[in-house]
């Protein structure tokens, strides 16, 4: 807008990816920086982190000293109320500005979703840590069959609140086989709105638009859209150097 990029999600050449996701009710950016903190607007966090760094690690370092402040784009732009899942080849990080500060996660999972926070998050997945994909074991010693196979999945939530989101993400990117594109998909698959199954309090729909996919491999962007489209995006075929920008 206005010759400067706004991000949801968004990844560079060096391999360093970084997206947004709703956060309602638990954001909050403070006027200004915290003492001895460098003020970064939120808006300003998608081009700085992914334009300076090349892996997580430093991003990290550098974040820990910032606060993101209440500065937002425009008038007319309101800030968005998100945290962050910021990740390279190697690991993963959740990034909360809260009422007590910025505060940056290590990411065992490797997935995010939106609230609650990501300690939240965590603690509620303890609930699930006898889960695996073989059968559930005869504790009680009742000799009874099991209904199936499945039986080890058993409490795992299916419906598409953010916590239910999290931990089906969350088993899945642990125990999905091929650690490929099919296989994400599937991830993303499982844990998007269809059009009709839910709905906010005004009657529309929530649905997912579109799911994206950044290979930090090869360095390719995929979109595929709810219609079904796909686009993709090689940052080996981009102009990488410049002083504006160049959309593909």
């Amino acid at each position: 807008m206005g010759g400067y990029p706004l991000y949801f999600d968004a990844m560079n050449e060096k391999g360093l990816a970084l997206a947004g996701l709703n956060y309602p009710g638990l954001a909050f950016y403070p006027q200004k920086a915290s003492e001895g903190k460098k003020a970064l607007a939120p808006y300003e966090l998608f081009t700085y982190v992914l334009g300076k760094f090349s892996d997580a690690d430093e991003a990290v370092s550098f974040l820990k000293e910032c606060s993101l402040v209440n500065e937002p784009f425009s008038e007319k732009l309101p800030l968005a109320p998100l945290h962050h899942i910021l990740a390279d080849k190697e690991r993963s990080y959740v990034i909360e500005s809260d009422m007590d500060g910025l505060h940056i996660y290590e990411n065992p999972v490797g997935v995010l979703t939106n609230s609650p926070s990501f300690p939240v998050q965590l603690e509620m997945l303890r609930r699930l840590r006898g889960i695996g994909p073989l059968g559930m074991e005869d504790r009680m010693g009742l000799g009874l069959p099991a209904l199936g196979v499945g039986g080890g999945t058993y409490g795992l939530p299916g419906d598409w609140t953010a916590p239910s989101r999290f931990q089906k993400a969350a088993y899945l990117n642990r125990f999905l086989e091929g650690k490929d594109e099919r296989a994400f998909w599937k991830i993303l698959d499982s844990v998007s709105f269809p059009r009709g199954v839910v709905k906010d309090e005004e009657g529309r729909d929530e649905v997912t638009l579109y799911q994206s996919l950044m290979d930090l491999d090869d360095g390719v962007y995929a979109i595929r859209r709810e219609e079904g489209e796909e686009e993709r995006f090689s940052f080996r075929s981009l102009a990488l150097e410049g002083k504006e920008l160049v959309l593909p």
